[in-house]
C-alpha cells in the first residue's frame, strides 16, 4: 500500500483527476506492475481485469494506492473534518449499532470518516460505489484499529471484509477484501 500526495501540473494544464492518474500509473510501474497491466488497472480497476487486484483512492491532494493478488480489493480515503450535520447524516447513512460506536467514540469527527470509508471500501467492492444507498451497507462494530470487520448488504451478510486503517493525521481509510468472487458476493443487483 502506498500513499502520496499529489498536485496537478497547472503549467501544462493537468487537472486533479490526470494528476491522480499519472501518480497511480509510475507508482505502479515503479513497483514492477507490467505497463499494460498498470494501464488495465487503471481504466478497469472495479471490473478487476488487472492480473493484480489494484484500489486506489483520493481525498483532495492526498491518494492512496492498494496493490493486491488475485482477490479483488477496494480502498477509500476520507478527510477528518467536523461535518455540519453529523447527527443528520449518522442518522440517514448508519446503522443503530454503527451510531453508536461512532456517538461513543472519543474524537467522533474521525469515528464518523472511519465509517463512512469502511462503507465506501465495501460499496466499492461490490462494484456499486454511490450508486447505491450507503445506508443498505452494515458494517460490523470495531475492535482493535487492526481488526476486520463484517460487511452485511440489505441484512444478509456479503463475503467480505473490511479493514480501517491508519491513514494519519486529518485522514480515515479502509481496505475492503473479498472472500468470494465479487460475482458471487450480491446476487441481489
Amino acid at each position: 500500500m502506498w500513499r502520496g500526495r499529489v498536485e496537478p501540473d497547472t503549467t501544462a494544464g493537468e487537472d486533479r483527476r490526470s494528476a491522480r492518474r499519472r501518480w497511480v500509473a509510475s507508482t505502479l510501474l515503479a513497483v514492477g506492475v507490467h505497463e499494460a497491466d498498470a494501464e488495465r488497472g487503471l481504466a478497469s480497476e472495479i471490473a478487476g481485469r488487472c492480473s493484480r487486484a489494484v484500489g486506489w483512492s483520493a481525498a483532495g491532494a492526498e491518494i492512496l494506492l492498494a496493490l493486491g493478488g488475485s482477490r479483488p480489493i477496494a480502498v477509500d480515503l476520507e478527510a477528518c473534518a467536523p461535518r455540519r450535520d453529523l447527527a443528520g447524516l449518522l442518522n440517514r447513512y448508519f446503522a443503530p449499532a454503527e451510531r453508536a460506536w461512532i456517538w461513543s467514540a472519543r474524537d467522533r469527527e474521525a469515528a464518523f470518516a472511519a465509517g463512512w470509508a469502511c462503507k465506501e471500501a465495501a460499496l466499492k467492492l461490490l462494484r456499486r460505489g454511490l450508486r447505491c444507498d450507503p445506508a443498505r451497507i452494515e458494517i460490523g462494530a470495531p475492535g482493535d484499529t487492526h481488526d476486520s470487520r463484517s460487511v452485511q448488504l440489505d441484512g444478509r451478510r456479503v463475503e467480505a471484509r473490511v479493514y480501517p486503517l491508519l491513514a494519519g493525521a486529518g485522514h480515515a481509510a479502509a481496505l475492503a477484501i473479498a472472500l468470494a468472487p465479487v460475482a458471487d458476493l450480491d446476487n441481489n443487483r
